[in-house]
């Protein structure tokens, strides 16, 4: 066997225990994801004052996200004709069901009071 053999085949074996180790350890991520995400944490309490607050700022957040996304929606128009306003209606008609489903969520969320 030549030398560059030998190399290559110590190559071979460093990159080989690489990625199995990166392979081990994206497994652990993966399994530590999954039981992170599967394990239920407790409601973040609050005040009434606090919980309506922040029920504020999230309904903001919303009504601004969707007022964003129509402007957006309009400056894809302005830039590209074609489709339209077939392509604007459906953005549009998807960016209002999910106000309205991110709304009711907001209105719905009832956080435990401390």
């Amino acid at each position: 066997m030549t030398r560059r053999e030998t190399r290559l085949i110590a190559w071979a074996a460093v990159l080989s225990s690489v990625a199995t180790i990166s392979a081990l350890s994206l497994v652990g991520v993966i399994a530590e994801a999954q039981e992170t995400a599967s394990t239920p944490r407790p409601p973040t309490c609050m005040s009434d004052e606090v919980r309506e607050r922040v029920r504020g700022i999230m309904i903001d957040a919303i009504d601004d996200a969707l007022h964003d996304h129509i402007k957006t929606l309009f400056g894809v128009w302005m830039k590209d004709e074609r489709g339209q306003p077939a392509r604007a209606e459906i953005g549009a008609r998807q960016a209002i069901r999910a106000h309205q489903l991110s709304r009711k969520s907001a209105v719905d969320w009832n956080p435990p009071e401390c």
